[in-house]
């Protein structure tokens, strides 16, 4: 996953005593963008059976006229889905 892009979100492979992990680690709130890294970045973990760590200490998603207009409801309400399935 590029680090350019959706740089509010850290998302990783590891291996934690020998066994894969997906890490996923947020940098500040989270952007449509960050929102659309991370549900892919959980999808794909998801499709290899790859647990999850999680690492947060998140105010939330960036809230104001231009990021509803950019999507951030949609791309959020993604991310959520991805990590509730």
């Amino acid at each position: 996953f590029k680090a350019e892009y959706g740089t509010t979100l850290v998302t990783g492979f590891a291996r934690i005593h020998g066994h894969p992990v997906g890490i996923i680690a947020n940098n500040g709130v989270l952007f449509g963008e960050s929102a659309v890294k991370g549900a892919h970045f959980i999808e794909l973990c998801d499709k290899r059976v790859t647990p999850l760590l999680f690492l947060q200490n998140i105010s939330g998603f960036m809230v104001g006229r231009d990021y509803e207009a950019g999507g951030i409801a949609k791309h959020g309400a993604k991310m959520v889905t991805a990590v509730a399935c």
